[in-house]
């Protein structure tokens, strides 16, 4: 399923949720970054995977996909908790 979408759609969305995530504190809708960061960190580990897939094998892929979507979404926690001083 994931094989079928070009890696653009996938920057494209992590682009769109990075971007929403540091939106939604200026108008007031904190309360949805943890929800939106952590669709941005999910597309990470997917497409993390699918660069990784074609040279690595599946169990070593998907926790270096694991790994990636972790560090990305601690690296967009914290972005979002500096610009915005959300405790």
């Amino acid at each position: 399923m994931f094989k079928k979408i070009s890696w653009k759609w996938y920057v494209g969305a992590i682009i769109f949720t990075v971007s929403l995530a540091l939106i939604f504190p200026l108008v007031g809708l904190k309360s949805y970054v943890n929800e939106v960061a952590i669709i941005s960190e999910s597309l990470m580990i997917v497409f993390s995977y699918k660069l990784m897939i074609k040279r690595l094998s599946g169990p070593v892929t998907f926790f270096l996909g694991l790994l990636v979507g972790l560090f990305w979404g601690v690296a967009l926690f914290s972005l979002v908790g500096v610009i915005y001083n959300i405790n």
